[in-house]
Parts: structure tokens; C-alpha cells; sequence
């Protein structure tokens, strides 16, 4: 279906859930967990009111303990991954642990078609209501200590070459990319006739994600004699161990 601020559509537009239906719900005092895979449903900086996803946090008597949706437009192939994540509610063999994913507060998802700006939509709305405040008594012995996890929960999937960005470049560009197991690294720049115009050595690289501006590989426009190429299209392959991959990006000036 659709997502929106306020509400959630199937695709035919016949049947739709918005933030008034969420008052009407019973869960006899039982708090629950929702996962609303569509866009926007999350979309907490909206001017006009409590989002979807909101709406469940605060909803009294049986309303969510958290809601995980997005805060923006999310394309099907990325909502698709979530979906995957989910598994283990019915088919026991999930693609990422869901309760773990929880944990860490922002997912982190990648694919071949998504570009990275996607990646940081979906986010774990908690409910405020059930934090527990206390007041310290000072002095008083150490009875008990509980440690949060921040670390980043990820699944590489598989070794992949992401869309550079901006794309087109003006000159310079970013090539983002994901290892699934450690390689040496070195992406190669080529003119449509075929002939190399840059070599890029990245050296040895874990397994992570490479995605953003500070870990991405950078090209600054120009060929290997310090020139600046002539706009027009050209092609970055990337090799890192037996992978190899071929991408197309614009320079425009």
C-alpha cells in the first residue's frame, strides 16, 4: 500500500488506517510492537499534527511500547528488505534479527538500486511514557547496572557497487560501495572509448559499509596528469577480491 503522514492506503485506495483509527484499537492494557513498512508513517517533523507512528506511541491503554517506520518516502525495494527482517515472525528463518535490529534505534539497509540516502529512513520510535525516572540517593551502594548497545546492526548481504554522488558531478564525485569480507580495493575510471582516465588504489578494507562522504571512495575529476576530464559519460568499475563490478556516471560543467 501507500504510506502518508497520518495514514496508510492499500494500493487499490479502498481501505485506509489513519491516526483516528489508532484511538479506536483495544489491546486489553497490552502494550505491542508495530512495524509500519510505507512511507512517511513516521514522518514526526510534520506541521500539521502527531504522525502515525506517533500516534501509536501515545495512544493510552494499549498503546505501542515503539513503532518503526519511516520518516520519509522509501522506495518498494527498500521496504522489501524490511519485510525480509520479519521472517521470523512466521517463517522462523529471518534475514536480521529483528529484536537486535531494535536495539540499535536506526536500521541500516543496503542494495544494488537504493542510493544512500534512503538508508537512515526508517528509525524505532519509543514510547516515552515508559521510561522509568528515578531520584539517586547518594551514597548509596551500586545495586544493579544496565548497559545500552549503540552499535550499528548491519547485514551486508553481499559485496556491491552503489550509484556515485552527486550524479551528475560537478566535477567531483563520491563512489560508495559495501564489502561483505575484507579485500584490497581499487576502482578504475574509463571514457566511453574504453581507455582508462583514473586509477583509484583504496588499499585493504574491512567488511563494512562505505557509504557516506568520509568512507567512500573520491574522485575529483580529473585523469591521472592532474587534467580535468571533459564532461560527458563515463564508467567506474570496482575490484575487490574476485568481485568486479561496472557502473555509469554523468560529468556535467
Amino acid at each position: 500500500g501507500h504510506g502518508g503522514p497520518e495514514a496508510w492506503d492499500t494500493w487499490s485506495g479502498n481501505i485506509s488506517f489513519t491516526t483516528d483509527n489508532v484511538d479506536s484499537l483495544t489491546n486489553e492494557n497490552k502494550y505491542c510492537a508495530v512495524f509500519s513498512i510505507a512511507c512517511k508513517t513516521g514522518k514526526f517533523d510534520w506541521d500539521w499534527g502527531d504522525c502515525l507512528a506517533e500516534a501509536f506511541c501515545k495512544k493510552s491503554n494499549g498503546g505501542a511500547v515503539g513503532v518503526v517506520a519511516a520518516f520519509d518516502d522509501t522506495p518498494d525495494d527498500t521496504n522489501n528488505i524490511f519485510d525480509g527482517w520479519l521472517y521470523t515472525f512466521t517463517y522462523g528463518a529471518p534475514h536480521c534479527n529483528i529484536g537486535t535490529a531494535l536495539d540499535a534505534a536506526i536500521f541500516f539497509t543496503q542494495q544494488d538500486t537504493t542510493p544512500y540516502t534512503y538508508i537512515l529512513r526508517y528509525t524505532w520510535f519509543g514510547d516515552p511514557l515508559l521510561d522509568l525516572y528515578v531520584t539517586p540517593i547518594y551514597g548509596a551502594p551500586s545495586l544493579a547496572g544496565l548497559e545500552l548497545s549503540s552499535k550499528r546492526i548491519t547485514k551486508m548481504e553481499k559485496t556491491t557497487l552503489l550509484q556515485n554522488f552527486p550524479n551528475e558531478a560537478n566535477p567531483e564525485t563520491w563512489i560508495p560501495f559495501v564489502l561483505a569480507k575484507p579485500a584490497d580495493v581499487v576502482i578504475e575510471i574509463y571514457d566511453v572509448r574504453g581507455k582508462l582516465i583514473r586509477r583509484l588504489e583504496l588499499g585493504h578494507k574491512d567488511a563494512g559499509m562505505y557509504i557516506t562522504k568520509d568512507k567512500a571512495a573520491y574522485w575529483d575529476g580529473k585523469n591521472e596528469k592532474g587534467e580535468r576530464v571533459t564532461s560527458g559519460i563515463y564508467f567506474y568499475t570496482m575490484k575487490a577480491g574476485d568481485f568486479m563490478s561496472t557502473r555509469k556516471m554523468v560529468i556535467l560543467r
